[in-house]
């Protein structure tokens, strides 16, 4: 799952990092990869509507997150 934006929750102040919902039901729970911060306008003002993406993070052991290598394919 991917967006623009930096985080996935809303943290009301003073809470910290303690609890984060989101992260745990798709990650933890559903297995599913999390990549924050996605620039996705370009695609959108080109007029693609579905693109496959292709990301290669850093191999780092155990790692809980790592920067990626976005490559986005699109029809013509």
């Amino acid at each position: 799952m991917g967006a623009e934006s930096i985080a996935f929750e809303h943290i009301p102040p003073g809470r910290g990092h303690a609890t984060l919902p989101v992260h745990r039901i798709l990650l933890v729970e559903a297995g599913i990869n999390i990549v924050e911060t996605m620039r996705l306008w370009p695609l959108l003002d080109a007029g693609h509507r579905e693109v496959l993406l292709i990301v290669n993070p850093l191999p780092l052991v155990g790692a809980t997150g790592a920067p990626v290598r976005p490559l986005a394919l699109a029809r013509p």
